[in-house]
């Protein structure tokens, strides 16, 4: 049994904690979160909605059954009862199902509703996407309009990838003053604690990340990265092919957590953010997670970006964050990927080459 206890809030010089102490089979220590310590008055002691959430995977992983010894919200109760634990346990079948027990269900607005909208921010092509719709769109209806940014450090950066959110962070920093929106930097040791392979969490985590802050937020904007037609609830190393099915149950009666840019297809996503000239300065898109100064230009997310740009003849203007003459010079063995078309993205990417009428060498065809 995997039981977790009543959130309490700590602040030490200017960051503010928020943690629980967690007692499983595993292990008995505390789970945290941390904002700046200005945002103190936002976090949700009442609740452990967020706690519940990043330890689902955690105790589906290790067949424990959950016990919150504190309030948690009856939708997300619900939701994660009916219908989240069977969508996780079809994406990881060695997963198990697992029953939550709480102190209460708290079905009320225990929070004062507000308007603010927030998204995490990553500087890639799906969170400029969601800038671009939700900021830059002045078409956007006013209440769906962003407010706020969330930077987390929930497993992206890779284990004990501390020092790579920091750096990373001086970059966002500088895209939020760019564009206009504030950003909230929020650290964890969810990955550390639970020890599961982001791809195959990232939904959940991240959107536990608001909930711990759901005093200040009324919707959470999660940028999903394949369109409808590719996704699907089933066996995958990457929980982003179930985001239109998951990401909406993620809610609580004060948070609406909604997937976003499913409608669009990738190389359509990259055609809209490259009108965004903050994108010329900031976009990053490389997987290499030591590669703090840029994109290294030869991974298989840059490679993917900088083709598709070179099919919209737009690739210059991202010359300040690629070098472009190192992806030219070894850009071969990926026009192979592409023309196989195995991945639903290269398919993407493909289909748009035969619209431009791009002729590939032969070198990619013998590679």
């Amino acid at each position: 049994m995997l039981k977790i206890n009543k959130p309490e809030i700590k602040v030490e010089g200017s960051t503010a904690y928020l943690k629980c102490l967690v007692e499983s089979n595993q292990k008995t220590d505390y789970l945290w979160y941390a904002v700046d310590a200005a945002y103190t008055e936002h976090l949700v002691d009442e609740r452990a909605d967020g706690f519940l959430l990043a330890l689902l995977p955690y105790a589906m992983k290790h067949g424990e059954d959950i016990e919150v010894l504190c309030p948690i919200s009856e939708r997300l109760h619900y939701n994660i009862k009916h219908y989240v634990t069977t969508i996780l346990h079809h994406i990881s079948p060695q997963y198990s199902q697992c029953e939550i027990a709480a102190a209460k269900l708290d079905s009320g607005q225990l929070f004062s509703t507000n308007e603010n909208v927030a998204t995490g921010i990553s500087g890639g092509i799906d969170s400029f996407c969601v800038v671009a719709d939700h900021h830059y769109d002045e078409s956007i209806q006013p209440s769906y309009k962003l407010t706020h940014l969330l930077y987390n450090n929930v497993g992206s950066h890779g284990r004990g990838g501390k020092e790579l959110f920091n750096a990373r962070f001086q970059k966002i920093h500088t895209i939020s003053n760019e564009i206009g929106l504030p950003i909230i930097r929020v650290d964890s040791n969810v990955r550390e604690f639970t020890d599961i392979r982001y791809q195959t969490c990232h939904s959940i985590v991240n959107a536990s990340s608001p909930l711990i802050l759901q005093k200040l937020f009324g919707k959470f904007l999660y940028a999903s990265g394949l369109s409808y037609p590719d996704c699907f609830v089933g066996e995958t190393n990457d929980i982003a092919y179930a985001d239109p099915s998951l990401v909406h149950l993620l809610s609580t009666e004060n948070l609406q957590s909604i997937s976003t840019g499913s409608q669009y297809t990738r190389t359509k996503k990259t055609d809209i953010i490259s009108e965004l000239p903050a994108t010329y300065k900031y976009l990053d898109v490389c997987v290499s997670n030591t590669h703090q100064n840029g994109n290294c230009s030869t991974c298989r997310k840059c490679f993917r970006t900088l083709f598709t740009l070179e099919l919209l003849g737009k690739i210059e203007r991202y010359k300040d964050v690629f070098d472009l003459e190192k992806y030219q010079a070894s850009k071969r063995r990926y026009l192979k990927k592409v023309r196989q078309a195995k991945d639903p993205l290269n398919r993407e990417i493909l289909k748009l080459a035969r619209e431009k009428n791009y002729r590939f060498p032969w070198s990619s065809l013998i590679y």
